[in-house]
This record gives structure tokens, C-alpha cells and sequence, in this order.
């Protein structure tokens, strides 16, 4: 069963998919936008085994979460899950936090300007109903 996990000491930025059969694994970052294919960020060798990478998640300050078996290939479906974990269980980054405090301000200001705008016509509209007042 694969596993979404998060290892601080092997990739702080991004939970990334666990792979396994036996002892042989892989951990791939599908979280870059847009990529055609998943970064391997780590794979069999003489310093990791899958026990190890498994013994590693269950640490303080990592993760790890079992997740249903999907393909590999389907990189939008992974994207999206690793943006889903990451958004849940890491802490955001101080860019992270930039990016998502400009996105609220700048979607508060659309909203106070959709508001304004509407209340504006309400009121224009008010009075020229009130007034016997028109455009024509």
C-alpha cells in the first residue's frame, strides 16, 4: 500500500509518495504545478531500505499516511494529493504564508470592491426610484 510521507531530513518542503515491494521503494515529489512526471527524490540504495524510510516516517516531526492505491503515471491525481496533504499537515513555509496572506488580501479587496460597486448601484438606483430622477 503506498503512503503519503513526510521526512524533514530528505525533503522539508513537500510530503512526497511511497512506493514499496519487499525492499525496494521509491519516494516521488508530485508537488511542482505543471510537471510532466514526478521528481524521484530517493530510491533503493545501500544507505535506505524501505524498513528504514518506514522506521524514519513514524519519527517526531515526520509523517505518514497510507492512501489508496492509484497509478503513478496520473500526475494531476497526485499533484492534487500531495497538495491536500501538505496543506493539512505541514507547516506552511514563511513564503507559503506570504503567498497566502497577498492571496487573502487581494481577495478581500475584490470583495469590498464587488460590495461597493453593488451597494452604489442599489443606491443610485434608490434614488432615481425615489427622485423620479433617470438617466434618459
Amino acid at each position: 500500500m503506498p503512503h503519503m510521507i513526510y521526512l524533514k531530513d530528505i525533503h522539508p518542503e513537500s510530503m512526497v509518495l511511497f512506493t514499496a515491494t519487499d525492499e525496494s521503494f521509491r519516494l516521488r515529489d508530485y508537488s511542482v504545478a505543471g510537471a510532466s512526471k514526478p521528481l524521484i527524490v530517493l530510491q533503493q540504495g545501500p544507505s535506505w531500505t524501505a524498513s528504514k524510510i518506514k522506521e524514519e516516517a513514524q519519527k517526531p516531526g515526520n509523517r505518514c499516511f497510507p492512501v489508496e492505491e492509484h497509478d503513478v503515471n496520473e500526475y494531476y491525481y497526485w499533484h492534487q494529493k500531495t497538495h491536500e496533504f501538505n496543506g493539512q499537515f505541514l507547516p506552511q513555509t514563511g513564503q507559503q504564508k506570504e503567498a497566502s496572506t497577498k492571496w487573502t488580501a487581494w481577495l478581500l479587496g475584490a470583495i469590498g470592491t464587488i460590495i461597493v460597486t453593488v451597494a452604489g448601484g442599489l443606491a443610485l438606483a434608490f434614488a432615481q426610484n425615489w427622485f423620479g430622477l433617470s438617466d434618459k
